[in-house]
């Protein structure tokens, strides 16, 4: 978005592969806590985007999303003792996901 904004203005453009950036990340946004919290929401925004009714319904939610939230939940967990950092926290991103969208799925049923 800032590279077609400064396009607009007639700014020239160039890419540097080889050029480095810093980024400062506050230790806020840097624990577990946070993450699940921002992928919850990224959830709860896809719920609301989603306007597939869907099939094989389990509280008036699709079966898959349970088992994509069962399963990776599981392994985040189970990923305390046994896994890498990187792939529990890519674990607990998507159960965090998928339970976003459970809690915000656009139907009658609602859950705790």
């Amino acid at each position: 978005m800032l590279v077609r904004a400064l396009r607009r203005e007639g700014a020239q453009v160039v890419w540097v592969p080889d050029a480095t950036v810093q980024h400062f990340i506050p230790r806020a946004r840097q624990t577990e806590a946070y993450l699940r919290d921002y992928f919850y929401g990224n959830g709860e925004l896809l719920a609301k985007m989603d306007a597939s009714p869907g099939f094989g319904l389990v509280l008036g939610r699709p079966l898959w999303l349970w088992r994509e939230w069962a399963e990776h939940w599981i392994r985040a967990e189970f990923g305390r003792f046994t896994s890498p950092a990187e792939r529990r926290l890519k674990n607990l991103g998507i159960s965090a996901t998928a339970w976003g969208r459970l809690r915000n799925y656009q139907n009658e049923v609602s859950l705790p």
